[in-house]
């Protein structure tokens, strides 16, 4: 998707989204599998706000 319109605004809070969710996820042992859906589920969020 581009989100050029919007700067790097968009790209930076999911980079930084996708970092801090990691991080505390695994602190806390949540299954890599449920990471990723929780990150997937954040960028699908985002873009049906932007579109």
């Amino acid at each position: 998707m581009d989100f050029d319109f919007y700067g790097n605004a968009v790209q930076e809070y999911l980079a930084e989204f996708e970092e801090n969710t990691r991080r505390v996820l695994k602190k806390i042992k949540i299954p890599q599998a449920v990471i990723e859906l929780q990150i997937q589920d954040e960028k699908e969020k985002i873009e049906k706000l932007i579109w």
